[in-house]
């Protein structure tokens, strides 16, 4: 499956919910025995991993965290 952009709004926020989640993605809620790849799967569609190529892709780091620097 891949990601197909919901509007830049979503992507902004699902942009900056994979940055925070990677590195944990794997890790479970401590609340629930769903992991946080799990949980991105469920909200956005589309695992972490493929969200992640079409943000790279799509140059996503540049649109939404570089340009903020300038």
């Amino acid at each position: 499956m891949t990601y197909l952009s919901k509007g830049e709004l979503f992507d902004s926020i699902m942009y900056r919910l994979a940055r925070v989640i990677y590195k944990t993605r794997l890790e479970g809620i401590e609340e629930s025995t769903q992991s946080w790849e799990e949980t991105f799967l469920e909200h956005s569609g589309v695992t972490i991993d493929e969200f992640i190529k079409y943000a790279q892709d799509n140059n996503l780091k540049e649109k939404y965290i570089d340009a903020k620097k300038v």
